[in-house]
C-alpha cells in the first residue's frame, strides 16, 4: 500500500496569483515506519543526535545529502522537525500498543 499526500498552492480564481501549483508525494507504507525510527536509529548506530548527524553526515548519508538530496539549512531544520514529530507519534503509538507495523518483518 502507498500513502498519498497532495497539496496545492495558489488560487486560479485570483488575479494576484500568477501560478497555481499542485504537488503530490506517494510513499510506500513501510517507509513511514523507518522514518519514524530515524531519530532513535541515528542515536543508536552513530551515537549522535539527529541534528548533529544531518549537519555533518557520514557514510552513505554524506553522499546522498551532498549529491542527491541537497537541502538548505532551513530545509534541514524542517526535516529534523518533521522527523521528531514522526518519532513522537511512533512513541505514542508504541506506548498505546498500536505498533503493529513494528512487529511485521521488513520487506527488502
Amino acid at each position: 500500500m502507498y500513502l498519498l499526500y497532495l497539496d496545492e498552492s495558489g488560487n486560479p480564481e485570483s488575479p494576484e496569483d500568477t501560478h497555481f501549483v499542485v504537488g503530490g508525494l506517494a510513499v510506500f507504507e513501510r517507509v513511514t515506519y523507518w522514518l519514524n525510527r530515524a531519530v532513535e536509529d541515528v542515536q543508536a548506530r552513530f551515537g549522535r543526535t539527529l541534528d548533529d548527524f544531518l549537519a555533518k553526515p557520514t557514510g552513505t548519508m554524506a553522499v546522498v545529502l551532498s549529491r542527491q538530496i541537497i537541502l538548505t539549512p532551513e530545509q534541514k531544520q524542517v526535516a529534523i522537525q518533521k522527523l521528531r514529530e514522526a518519532f513522537a507519534e511512533h512513541q505514542k503509538q508504541k506506548a498505546a500498543g498500536g505498533a503493529a507495523v513494528a512487529a511485521a518483518p521488513a520487506a527488502h
